[in-house]
């Protein structure tokens, strides 16, 4: 720079913002580069009064609101003999269409007795940069407001959606707990092998089944539930013959292994659902069933023995809690809807008591499961209606993995 004299002011006079030095003593502007007379129309040896120098007529602070003398940059730099940095100063320009913000820095620069002599000011113009500002803030403030009438309308909505839930579930439940006893029952006619169906009975309960099928298929549509169950996927209705076998004696709430007269004996232990057998036996599994539909009570005693179960019925939670302590069955059907206590709370009742704690619940239910229906209880979950195989295959699972964990 020593060889180049000339090129501090190169410099100052290629820079984008404008700078000015006062000569404080006499008032003057000591230098001004290009871009402060273009910027405040500012020129070197003009008289610093009147100017945006001193005058604030016309000049606003950050809050847009006229800026008191005392807060002048350059007036506290000179005053207060310290440097004034950061500054952000409005400026109102010829005609008031609009205003010019701009960053002031005013440094203090000191004679030899300590005065200041010089002030060395920077104006950078920060106009687009602070109107970006205002409206970014602008769309912030409308977002909020938008997102705020969005949750408002949330949540006036939720109790009508939670209405709209209970409704499609309740109506699940209702249309899939008759379906499940029709389509169980025409299955039993197909399958039974001891009194056959003529031909034309046979194509009849076969147009029962496929219309229940479609039936099936329009309350998914109808109620929009995916059914979420345990032991595979939705029922399809098939027709041919499947591993029943026609319905056993019964006694009261509970059917056991014994065959009616006029009835083949039961099979062995390929039915059964534990698998376990010893020569001339078959070990069955002790059901108890939770249910206050009789139609669906009375389909799955006839299930009941070629399942390969011992079955143990109560028709409401009361009852069946009562049960369950005193016939210590190996697994627990649930109904959810239920006269009185429900099903969910049921099994809380189950799962809490010492004496059933370890008894596998599987729900057999119309509705689909909600969050938190394995973990409050339930070991498995079979939608309405359901498949003899599925329930039989459903109850092996439970028990084998209540056995593993015990």
């Amino acid at each position: 720079m020593d060889d180049d004299p000339g090129l501090p002011v190169r410099v100052l006079e290629g820079m984008v913002e404008a700078v000015v030095v006062v000569d404080t003593r006499h008032r003057t502007i000591y230098y001004a580069n290009a871009a402060a007379n273009a910027l405040l129309g500012l020129k070197t040896g003009e008289a610093t009064a009147g100017t945006v120098l001193e005058d604030t007529e016309g000049l606003c602070g950050e809050d847009a609101s006229p800026l008191a003398p005392a807060h002048h940059p350059l007036r506290r730099a000179r005053e207060e003999g310290r440097d004034v940095e950061g500054e952000l100063v409005g400026m109102t320009r010829p005609g008031g269409a609009d205003t010019l913000w701009m960053r002031v820095n005013a440094y203090a620069r000191h004679d030899a007795q300590g005065a200041v002599r010089r002030i060395a000011a920077t104006f950078l113009d920060i106009t687009r940069h602070t109107r970006m500002e205002a409206e970014l803030e602008s769309h912030r403030r409308r977002l909020e407001h938008e997102v705020a009438a969005l949750k408002t309308a949330r949540d006036a909505a939720e109790p009508a959606n939670r209405a709209r839930s209970e409704f499609l579930s309740r109506m699940s439940h209702e249309l899939r707990t008759p379906l499940n006893a029709v389509l169980g029952f025409a299955q039993l006619l197909v399958s039974d092998t001891t009194e056959p169906l003529t031909p034309n009975q046979a194509d009849n309960v076969r147009e029962i089944l496929e219309a229940g099928g479609r039936l099936l298929e329009m309350i998914n549509g109808v109620t929009d539930l995916s059914p979420v169950e345990d032991g595979g996927p939705e029922l399809q209705v098939r027709t041919e013959t499947v591993d029943m076998v026609p319905p056993v004696e019964t006694r009261g709430d509970h059917i056991g292994a014994h065959g009616t007269p006029g009835r083949p004996p039961l099979p062995g232990s390929a039915g059964s659902v534990s698998g376990e057998s010893s020569p001339g036996t078959q070990r069955r599994c002790r059901v108890l069933y939770i249910e206050d539909d009789a139609v669906n009570v009375g389909l799955l005693k006839l299930l009941a023995v070629p399942a390969g179960l011992d079955l143990l019925t109560a028709g409401d939670a009361e009852r069946g809690l009562v049960m369950a302590r005193r016939e210590e069955p190996e697994v627990i059907l649930l109904d959810i809807n239920l006269p009185g206590m429900g099903g969910r709370e049921a099994v809380g009742l189950l799962k809490a008591d010492p004496a059933t704690h370890h008894i596998p619940v599987i729900a057999v239910s119309g509705e689909g499961r909600e969050e938190g229906d394995l973990t409050a209880g339930f070991d498995a979950w079979l939608m309405k209606p359901f498949e003899v195989e599925r329930l039989r295959d459903l109850i092996r699972r439970v028990m084998r993995d209540a056995r593993g964990s015990s």
